[in-house]
């Protein structure tokens, strides 16, 4: 087998079990800051850009549903905003979007 598509196959794996730990971790132990952390921790030097953005910026956008939720936790809620510009700059964007809770209460 050839040493790059096995690697390939190593980074794929390395990046589905990471994703597994981050939803299926007990939200109490899987808080938004804990959350955040990680994924900078785990982002970042791979050139991927991460924002946190925090109640403030949430009351700014409106985003009432979030915050309501975010009423029943002791942790003060934020969101990602994940960017990574790695691709052909000439090629339509590709937009992922996800849940926004570490718990489904």
């Amino acid at each position: 087998m050839r040493e790059d598509v096995w690697e390939r196959g190593r980074i794929k794996a390395e990046a589905q079990n990471f994703a597994r730990v981050l939803t299926q971790c007990p939200s109490n132990l899987m808080t938004p800051t804990h959350f955040v952390e990680c994924v900078i921790d785990k982002l970042c030097p791979c050139g991927v850009q991460v924002e946190a953005r925090d109640r403030k910026w949430m009351q700014e956008q409106n985003m009432e549903a979030f915050l309501s939720m975010a009423t029943g936790s002791t942790e003060a809620p934020l969101m990602l905003e994940v960017a990574y510009c790695g691709g052909n700059p000439d090629s339509k964007p590709v937009i992922l979007t996800g849940k926004g809770v570490t718990f489904d209460g």
